[in-house]
């Protein structure tokens, strides 16, 4: 499920308004401010489950190199790995990245000489990837062998599965199913 990051609000009764995101969103307070400029309530909906494999990952990136560790991080949502663990990050392998946010994300990663690669992300075929960092002397454009055996992950054809005849259904069932709230066998 997709988690809200960061919000700002500028209401009259933060009180209120933070008690409604407690009960409704199942946020939590982390902290206040009071100064001249604002009156704020600081609340999170991180999750607790995650806390500690966070802290541990977020230790690792910080600390590892001192005791030969090291952490690789993979996502397909770049902005939602740790800022911690992606600032310690000295090469990175990127994928196709479309999602333009990410791209920006993973762009502002980068040092200024290699910002323009970014571009080429959204480009990018299944298996390649770009990998550009300390590990390289200037990014390379690199095919990955594919696994064998290879994982039966392929996307759906819909053009093969629109073009084929229809099928018989009985639509009453699929209807009872559907009001009944319930999976039709």
């Amino acid at each position: 499920m997709p988690k809200l990051r960061h919000i700002a609000l500028n209401v009259d009764d933060p009180e209120a308004t933070a008690e409604f995101y407690k009960k409704v969103f199942d946020m939590v307070e982390v902290g206040r401010t009071d100064s001249a400029l604002a009156e704020g309530i600081y609340l999170s909906d991180g999750d607790p489950a995650t806390d500690a494999a966070k802290h541990s990952a977020e230790r690792i990136a910080k600390e590892g190199r001192k005791y030969g560790i090291s952490l690789t991080a993979i996502s397909q949502r770049p902005r939602e790995v740790s800022a911690t663990i992606l600032s310690q990050c000295n090469s990175f392998l990127c994928l196709r990245i479309s999602n333009p946010d990410d791209q920006t994300y993973v762009k502002s990663l980068l040092p200024d000489s290699v910002r323009g690669i970014a571009s080429m992300f959204s480009t990018l075929r299944r298996g390649e990837c770009i990998l550009l960092g300390d590990s390289v002397m200037m990014p390379t454009r690199i095919k990955i062998d594919e696994p064998k055996p290879a994982p039966v992950s392929d996307d759906a054809s819909f053009y093969k599965s629109w073009n084929e005849a229809p099928k018989d259904v009985d639509f009453a069932k699929v209807l009872k199913a559907w009001r009944d709230q319930d999976v039709v066998p």
